[in-house]
């Protein structure tokens, strides 16, 4: 017996601009965004496609805070403490729960209902920025827009 889980609608992921984002992004290539929340394939197998842009979320996550401290004029040791205090995955987890993402991820059918765990939820945040650079043809700008939105921003 298998399952299938069908993808967001457009409506979903309208609801998710205006509430996740604030609005203040638009995808223009909504697969991006699908993929982004979508934590299992329809076989219940890691989304390779959402791990793709999680890493690239990772990497502008960290290069985003790198440039704010440099900008900051702060020490590499302050920057590297800062990179590792936002991008590590609880506060990742942290920040993806009280923005209230959890009810816009796809998860395995037996986790409905369920929070979704660390590493998920994580990944998913990561992904949504990886989404928000290849969709705003990689533009930092509007990935620190997101970033912003979901209160992943220099320490203060």
């Amino acid at each position: 017996m298998s399952f299938y889980t069908p993808p967001l609608s457009d409506e979903t992921l309208e609801l998710f601009e205006v509430s996740i984002l604030q609005a203040r992004y638009r995808f223009a290539n909504r697969a991006l965004l699908r993929e982004a929340l979508q934590s299992l394939n329809h076989f219940f197998e890691k989304n390779k496609i959402q791990k793709v842009l999680a890493l690239a979320g990772d990497a502008t996550l960290r290069q985003a805070l790198v440039d704010q401290g440099h900008q900051r004029d702060k020490s590499p040791e302050e920057i590297e403490n800062a990179v590792k205090q936002v991008a590590c995955n609880e506060n990742l987890r942290k920040k993806g729960n009280d923005a209230g993402i959890d009810p816009f991820i796809i998860k395995h059918p037996g986790q409905l209902g369920q929070p979704a765990g660390r590493v998920v939820m994580a990944t998913t945040v990561e992904a949504i920025i990886g989404a928000v650079w290849y969709d705003s043809q990689k533009n930092i700008n509007d990935c620190e827009i997101v970033m912003a939105a979901l209160g992943l921003a220099w320490p203060e």
